[in-house]
């Protein structure tokens, strides 16, 4: 063979091997060969709201990408029973919420996983009073309406603060409301006050002004939850694994650039970045699954069962509705509840 032949070979390999190397180059590629894992597309009900934070930051960071996965975010759902509803139906293979949902899917036993604790927060709730409809105390709330979202932590929330100042539960009227519709139902006088999270009560005692009056009792700190539909956990430990790897690192970002991660999470709920910094600092953000959270699991379905909140008439094992095997993997150390 000829130098022009040789010529013409050395030109092609360097074409093909330009070729191969941007391949190489793609995030698609780092994450389908350089990791060994394929894509896998899973999606997200995705509340727009801070028990997604984790989450936010990382699909920003590219988290889920380096373990194999697509999140596609669907935001029809408006508070966190709404998205174990979209894993109980298929929709959604994962949900996050706080842990009261969580609490009534075990009380009807349905079949989806809690996979992780991805935050505790302490301070979050707070009850918002319109002083127009004669409150300025506690007692005041006696004979109330009050608006709540039905199976949320601000139903739990209120019957705690109640019982701590000895006003019985069935001493007011609770009103149901999506999240969203809190704020109007208070400022038109359909409800005299409302319980509920941050940020919403704080945006309440902004639309009210002077009127407003909120009482703050730190009864209970939330643990922010991640929900799995069981058939996919135990179909795809491998994505369900890679799910919770990606929040491990999206912890530690927040760990280390706590400010850049609010910006994330900010850019997802709509909150001033400013404002998450100065209410979320002293926030657990933490992937684990502790003895902490199966106490408040079961002391809240004893609050539920013995005041007529469902039809179940005995506290489930809690154990059983979480999984721990996909976190236990990964670390032993994260997974603090063993059946």
């Amino acid at each position: 063979m000829g130098k022009k032949e040789w010529g013409i070979i050395a030109i092609l390999l360097c074409v093909l091997g330009g070729g191969i190397y941007s391949v190489l180059q793609t995030p698609e590629f780092a994450a389908n060969v350089m990791t060994g894992k394929d894509i896998e597309q899973v999606v997200f009900a995705d509340t727009k709201s801070l028990v997604g934070s984790l989450v936010y930051v990382a699909e920003e960071k590219g988290y889920f990408t380096d373990a194999g996965l697509e999140v596609i975010f669907d935001t029809s759902y408006a508070h966190g029973r709404a998205g174990i509803e979209g894993l109980l139906v298929g929709d959604v293979q994962f949900s996050a919420g706080s842990e009261t949902p969580f609490m009534h899917s075990g009380l009807m036993e349905e079949e989806i996983f809690v996979l992780a604790q991805t935050m505790s927060i302490g301070n979050h709730m707070a009850i918002v009073a319109n002083r127009n409809a004669d409150i300025e105390t506690y007692r005041d709330l006696r004979g109330k309406n009050i608006g709540v979202t039905k199976g949320s932590n601000g139903e739990f929330y209120l019957g705690r603060s109640l019982a701590a100042h000895n006003i019985p539960i069935q001493s007011i009227t609770m009103m149901h409301f999506a999240p969203g519709d809190l704020i109007g139902a208070l400022e038109n006088g359909e409800v005299d006050a409302l319980a509920t999270w941050f940020p919403i009560h704080t945006a309440a005692e902004k639309r009210l002004g002077k009127r407003a009056i909120t009482f703050r009792d730190v009864v209970y700190a939330p643990y922010f939850l991640i929900g799995v539909q069981q058939e996919y956990a135990l179909t795809h430990p491998d994505q369900t694994k890679g799910f919770l790897e990606a929040l491990l690192r999206a912890q530690v970002f927040v760990e280390t650039n706590f400010a850049d991660a609010m910006a994330i999470v900010s850019a997802n709920v709509g909150v001033d970045k400013n404002v998450l910094i100065a209410n979320l600092r002293a926030s657990d953000f933490a992937v684990r699954l502790d003895s902490g959270l199966l106490l408040t699991l079961e002391q809240e379905a004893k609050w539920a069962i013995a005041n007529g909140l469902t039809d179940a008439i005995r506290v489930p094992d809690y154990t059983e509705m979480i999984n721990d095997a996909p976190l236990h993997d990964i670390d032993p150390i994260l997974a603090g509840i063993r059946r």
